[in-house]
């Protein structure tokens, strides 16, 4: 992996050439993919939750591939009465949105979680928004890894961490 010195673009290990434009254009294929599942969902969480996604921004930098910045709107019904986010909600955010983020550079090779480790680390009052960032640290032939992060855009206070692993679809072990 290769970033070059304006720091706009990285290329990959197989040659591919990735800048902003082409991970803003993975996100509109991401959503259009997933749009077409929502109303066969019956409020399934990811297809729901990503209706509150919102791309903002990608990062090229040294040691990973990119970080990806993502908006995400919370609705009074998403928080508890003290304002904090519900945990399972949480949870369920950090298990999808750094293979979304990871979407965004492979437009939906289909992956499965090999190892997800999560980290609670701040309880935050929230208002509307939360920001996840989203480091892709490894995408490989086979496996990846992506490194995700939830953070208040009020205090600047990180709430969780992940680490997430993975395995693409086609070189899965058959069970």
């Amino acid at each position: 992996m290769k970033i070059s010195q304006d720091k706009k673009s990285v290329t990959l290990l197989d040659g591919r050439i990735i800048d902003q434009k082409s991970v803003q254009d993975g996100d509109i294929y991401m959503r259009n993919f997933f749009g077409q599942f929502s109303d066969a969902t019956n409020g399934a969480s990811e297809f729901e939750l990503l209706k509150l996604v919102k791309y903002q921004d990608c990062k090229f930098e040294e040691g990973i591939l990119g970080r990806v910045i993502f908006e995400i709107t919370i609705t009074k019904d998403m928080k508890d009465s003290n304002n904090f986010l519900l945990r399972e909600l949480l949870s369920e955010f950090l298990d999808f949105m750094p293979l979304r983020a990871t979407d965004c550079f492979d437009k939906l090779r289909p992956m499965n979680t090999v190892y997800l480790s999560t980290q609670f680390l701040n309880k935050v009052a929230i208002d509307d928004k939360l920001i996840f960032q989203g480091e892709i640290v490894k995408v490989g032939e086979k496996i990846g890894q992506v490194n995700g992060r939830m953070i208040d855009p009020v205090s600047k206070l990180s709430i969780a961490t992940c680490q997430n692993i993975f395995m693409y679809q086609d070189y899965s072990p058959k069970l």
